[in-house]
């Protein structure tokens, strides 16, 4: 699936991570590796590009990401 389809209606119901004060880096770091490859993510439309809003956990609930991003992984990009 690509992260920048629309969101599935089991988003609705969600853990959320609400810290704007968190570095993203790491994050992105890991859904980019081998190690991250099969992790499931949300982008999610903010003007001309994406931006990375949902991380699928193992057991199929998504955790809403409420942080402030500099970086977001590849497949955030209109192109993945």
């Amino acid at each position: 699936a690509k992260p920048t389809c629309g969101v599935d209606k089991w988003l609705d119901n969600h853990h959320a991570y609400d810290a704007q004060s968190v570095s993203t880096s790491s994050i992105v770091t890991f859904l980019d590796s081998d190690a991250g490859a099969d992790t499931y993510y949300y982008c999610s439309p903010q003007g001309s590009s994406y931006t990375l809003h949902y991380i699928i956990d193992p057991t199929g609930w998504g955790i809403q990401l409420d942080l402030s991003a500099t970086t977001q992984p590849s497949g955030c990009s209109d192109a993945a």
